[in-house]
């Protein structure tokens, strides 16, 4: 997903993604943190 989501859209994206996968909020930080250094 090359554009860029408003910071809402993607924490709501972030939220379903935890609750899909069943993720750790570990997980899904540093998750994000991966995605913010790679520019996604």
């Amino acid at each position: 997903m090359s554009m860029k989501l408003k910071k809402s859209n993607q924490q709501q994206l972030w939220a379903e993604a935890q609750r899909r996968c069943r993720l750790s909020d570990e997980a899904v930080r540093m998750a994000r943190e991966l995605a913010s250094v790679r520019g996604a």
